[in-house]
């Protein structure tokens, strides 16, 4: 017996995941919000906050969104100050404390993983970055309410490649 002999239905799930797959990396590219492959990419120096735009480009809005949001995951990572000041926020709201993390450019359900997770700390992350004065040009690339809407509609795009992905 060989496995297809025995489970003649794995081939088609293991299709239909790998079409998942190239479905939501294709609009990942589409949007040109494909993810680095390196997170020291996202690095940015105390007092040197910003993020690169180019007006030429399609879909500006949505790049700039994961762009300032995966600045802010690497931030909130990586800088002591900013961490404690997510736990203690967390905690005041009384949010379950979550660890966030940066998507992989092979791996399209960690950037719904990474907009989910920061979309529960939603609360905690703007009160921090509107009142913080531990990197003021950080303030340059403050998710406005804006963006929150766009990570948002991003959430529910991923959300229906996320439930047939999940029962495969």
């Amino acid at each position: 017996y060989t496995l297809h002999t025995l489970f003649p239905y794995t081939t088609l799930f293991r299709s239909i995941a790998y079409i998942i797959n190239i479905a939501v990396q294709d609009a990942l590219k589409t949007l040109k919000a494909a993810p680095a492959e390196q997170a020291e990419s996202y690095q940015c120096e105390q007092g040197a906050a910003q993020i690169l735009t180019s007006s030429s480009e399609s879909n500006i809005e949505v790049k700039n969104t994961l762009g300032k949001l995966r600045r802010h995951i690497y931030v909130f990572r990586n800088r002591r100050q900013w961490k404690d000041a997510l736990q203690k926020q967390t905690i005041a709201a009384s949010l379950k404390k979550l660890q966030l993390s940066l998507d992989m450019p092979v791996q399209w359900n960690s950037t719904y993983k990474m907009v989910s997770a920061v979309i529960k700390l939603q609360t905690p992350i703007t009160a921090i970055c509107a009142t913080q004065q531990m990197d003021l040009s950080m303030r340059d690339i403050a998710l406005t309410p804006e963006d929150w809407k766009t990570l948002h509609t991003l959430q529910n795009f991923f959300y229906i490649f996320v439930k047939p992905s999940q029962k495969l």
